[in-house]
């Protein structure tokens, strides 16, 4: 467990390290109104993805290590069932997607003329659902190793090296997608050199994996819209630079929870082992010992980052605007929060098959989405520091939420 939970931190640390060099290049490169677009195509990409993983990256790994723990022998046709699903889902999505790509993009970037971009979205979302599928395998078969050598080649080594030789936002996605498609490729072709493969009943492991993943769908799809939709609105009420800024802040609260997201990668599949074969008083310790631990370390984050904001941005994008200072120091009070739910959620989902986390993340964004349309409707305009403001507030009401379902754990299992 240590093994595992280590080697992930490591491989995250090496993600956000890469994440960080991403921007860093893509304002050097294309300058403000490229970094503003490269910031926004991320955030699209991470809000149109967990609509067509179907949450099978929660139902894949849970699965396969209850079948482990059960001794059941039938892991590898939920590989099989979800390679089909997915499959299915992403070439129906990308006939619409890239046929009316006029109106994705003023969907998207409330301006048509950003139509270029569709192609390489889509690319991109193509390549991240199969790595998925191949990460989530490995997750559940508790290949810690495996799916995280994926994880470092796709997520922190690829997306540098594709600077070396795109010139545009465009070609950066575009290649990306490309190359991160065929490492998963090669990842696929070890996979079915080890597993049986068995078509029979499909459709039975089809069901069971949609029927836990697809309530998550909701939680995932989401969250993604609540932590992008402060980006999407101010891009519709003030500018493609402003939100841009807004983007960015939110990518940095997205790396603050990526330092704390390899506890939940291998609490999952260990938490649903434990289950399966009845230690729950093991499952009890790892509560208390992951929560103290997230607050602790949050707090720090936000701490140090709160006092040395403008000298860190300095250093890492040049000469940078106080706009875009403040925007991220606000975002970033909402870390200790994001930071605990991006903990504790993959103990939810491990003990409860009813969607849970999706639960508390649909009243969060019904919540956000009322509480800016009433303020709307009091002031006529709003701006971003508000929908900020507002954004922080429902974040901290999302953490309450799931502490109190883990509280709800914690007393069954202890008592």
């Amino acid at each position: 467990m240590k093994r595992d939970v280590t080697l992930t931190l490591i491989t995250q640390f090496f993600v956000i390290l890469s994440t960080l060099a991403l921007y860093k290049f893509a304002k050097h490169l294309f300058g403000d109104l490229g970094f503003a677009e490269f910031s926004l195509v991320k955030r699209n990409i991470a809000l149109i993805s967990p609509a067509l993983i179907l949450g099978l990256n929660v139902s894949i790994p849970r699965y396969v290590s209850l079948a482990i723990g059960k001794q059941a022998g039938d892991e590898d046709k939920y590989f099989i069932a979800s390679f089909m699903i997915l499959s299915t889902a992403i070439t129906i999505f990308g006939i619409f997607f890239l046929f009316f790509r006029g109106v994705f993009a003023h969907l998207l970037f409330s301006d048509s003329s950003y139509r270029d971009l569709i192609p390489p979205i889509y690319v991109a979302v193509f390549a991240l659902v199969f790595h998925t599928l191949a990460y989530s395998y490995f997750r559940g078969k508790l290949q810690m190793f495996r799916a995280n050598l994926l994880q470092l080649i796709n997520f922190a080594i690829v997306p540098l090296a594709v600077f070396i030789f795109s010139k545009s936002v465009v070609q950066v996605f575009l290649w990306n997608g490309v190359i991160v498609l065929g490492v998963t490729i090669i990842a696929f072709m070890f996979i079915s050199t080890e597993i049986n493969m068995d078509f029979g009943n499909l459709d039975y492991y089809a069901k069971e994996s949609l029927g836990y993943g697809v309530q998550r769908v909701f939680g995932d799809f989401g969250l993604a819209a609540l932590i992008s939709l402060p980006a999407i609105i101010t891009t519709h009420t003030i500018g493609i630079k402003e939100a841009g800024y807004v983007a960015f802040g939110i990518s940095l609260l997205n790396m603050v929870g990526q330092i704390f997201a390899p506890l939940g990668l291998v609490f999952l599949p260990k938490v649903s082992q434990l289950l399966g074969s009845g230690d729950l008083k093991q499952i009890g310790f790892y509560i208390k010992r992951l929560f103290f631990i997230t607050l602790i370390i949050s707090i720090v984050i936000v701490a140090f980052y709160e006092m040395f904001a403008g000298l860190i941005l300095q250093l890492y994008l040049g000469n940078v605007e106080y706009e875009l200072i403040s925007i991220t120091r606000l975002i970033i009070l909402s870390s200790v929060g994001y930071s605990i739910y991006v903990s504790l959620r993959s103990i939810i989902d491990a003990y409860y098959k009813k969607a849970i986390n999706t639960i508390n993340i649909v009243i969060s964004l019904l919540l956000y989405i009322m509480i800016v349309s009433g303020a709307k409707l009091l002031f006529s305009e709003i701006s971003y520091t508000v929908l900020i403001y507002i954004f922080i507030v429902v974040i901290y009401i999302l953490t309450l939420l799931t502490l109190w379902r883990i509280g709800n754990i914690f007393y069954r299992i202890t008592e």
